[in-house]
C-alpha cells in the first residue's frame, strides 16, 4: 500500500522543509524511539535509497521493530518548486522490497 501526500509552501518553505528532512534522515540513521498515543515504537534503522524525481529527492528504507521482528517500509520525498510530494509504502506482510517507482514517476510528471 502506498500513501501519497502533497504539500505546498510559500517562499523558501519547500526548500527549508526538504533540507530539514535530509538532516533528520542522516541524524536518525541509527534509529530512535517514536512515542505516539502512549505507545512506544522502536525505529531501529533508517537507510538511504537512491531515487531521482523533481528538483531534489530523498528516499529511505525504514526498519521498525514490531514485537521483535523487523517491519520494513519505504519512504520517498521529492521537491518540485514549492511543492513537496511524499510517499510511504508498506506491506501488511512486513516487507517492502522496492520503491514505488511508477507512482513516483506519475506524480513527478503531474508536477513537472
Amino acid at each position: 500500500m502506498t500513501g501519497v501526500a502533497l504539500g505546498s509552501y510559500d517562499g523558501q518553505g519547500a526548500q527549508e522543509a526538504f533540507a530539514s528532512m535530509k538532516t533528520a534522515g542522516t541524524d536518525c540513521a541509527g534509529g530512535f524511539t517514536l512515542i505516539g498515543g502512549g505507545e512506544r515504537t522502536k525505529i531501529s534503522r533508517i537507510a538511504p535509497e537512491p531515487v531521482t524525481a523533481g528538483e531534489e529527492a530523498l528516499a529511505w528504507t525504514v526498519t521498525t521493530d514490531v514485537e521483535g521482528r523487523p517491519w520494513v517500509t519505504k519512504v520517498v520525498v521529492f521537491r518540485q518548486g514549492n511543492t513537496l510530494a511524499s510517499f510511504s509504502t508498506l506491506s501488511f506482510g512486513g516487507t517492502v522490497k522496492a520503491l514505488p517507482k511508477a507512482v513516483i514517476a506519475a506524480q513527478a510528471a503531474k508536477l513537472g
